[in-house]
């Protein structure tokens, strides 16, 4: 897709294309229309959509269509109360959102894993900024653009004041796994290792935002292992579903020396990092005291400590 309107109207007006005049006034009208006039850039597009000829070529055809669907879709939370009209700070409706793309089971409570009726992923608590991302059909991190609204004073919802930044469906985004390729992904356990097609998990020698090691474990009970980008995230790896755990690890060879619950997208508490554990243990990975859990709480706190330390400390028997 191209990045703003100026770029396609630029292809569409190069010499190889037959462009008439309805289809230039069209144009026109729609570089007029205020950026967070998100129907009436729509149905523009719609008309010049509609005056295409055969001469247009296919990416510009295909940037339209995915530039309206994009509209189509945040008009549509917006006129169905999934996304606030007004300068809510909270943005979405949280209980409308979590109906919508959560299964049943992710609305159980939570219980410590040494009761093990079940496991519950406790999406009230845990999923933090995760929702703008999966909401947004263009799927682009945008954490750090709801700090620039938060703190622009702006009147306009946020989705709106997207267009205002300028931030095009486009912009570099999230990528969701598909079934196929989270199938790649998928983890197994044996003689207390971890394997990935076949081959023992090593985290990168040195490690950074970039290239970290992130895992989750979806609702379907299955370790999902994968190295962080700028475009995978955790969100990637669970395709924007309901999770039991997750956060970041260091492998070497195979070997688990450190856990972490770590995660922007979700906000895994101290009860989601022993619940983790426990699911770890039961697919056949014993901690060893000496690894080292990082473990986050309160949101931005964390405390690094041994395994055995950690579990004297909760009081866990695991």
């Amino acid at each position: 897709m191209y990045k703003d309107a100026a770029s396609w109207q630029d292809v569409m007006f190069c010499s190889e294309h037959n462009v008439d005049c309805g289809l230039y006034s069209q144009i026109e009208e729609y570089a007029k229309i205020p950026k967070h006039d998100l129907v009436a850039r729509r149905d523009c597009l719609t008309n010049l959509l509609s005056l295409c000829n055969t001469g247009i070529s296919k990416n510009v055809l295909n940037s339209l269509n995915m530039r309206i669907n994009y509209f189509n879709q945040i008009i549509n939370m917006y006129n169905t109360g999934i996304l606030y009209k007004d300068h809510n700070p909270q943005i979405y409706n949280k209980s409308e959102v979590i109906s919508l793309l959560t299964p049943k089971k992710a609305h159980q409570k939570l219980i410590y894993p040494n009761d093990k009726t079940f496991y519950g992923s406790q999406i009230n608590d845990i999923w933090g900024d995760a929702y703008l991302d999966i909401l947004d059909p263009a799927h682009r991190n945008l954490i750090f653009w709801k700090h620039v609204w938060l703190n622009s004073g702006s009147r306009i919802p946020f989705f709106t004041a997207l267009e205002e930044y300028m931030m095009s469906p486009d912009t570099p985004c999230i990528f969701f796994y598909n079934e196929h390729e989270i199938e790649k992904r998928k983890a197994t356990i044996f003689d207390n290792r971890l394997f990935m097609g076949g081959y023992p998990v090593a985290s990168p020698d040195v490690v950074d935002d970039s290239n970290q090691t992130m895992f989750v474990i979806n609702a379907k009970n299955e370790l999902i292992i994968d190295f962080s980008s700028k475009h995978i995230r955790h969100i990637s790896l669970s395709s924007g579903q309901a999770v039991l755990g997750g956060g970041l690890m260091v492998i070497k060879n195979g070997y688990l020396q450190e856990i972490s619950n770590s995660s922007g997208h979700y906000l895994f508490n101290t009860e989601n990092l022993i619940q983790t554990i426990q699911i770890l243990k039961e697919k056949g990975l014993e901690l060893k005291p000496d690894i080292i859990i990082d473990h986050w709480y309160a949101f931005s706190k964390n405390e690094r400590l041994p395994f055995s330390d950690f579990c004297a400390k909760y009081k866990l028997d695991i």
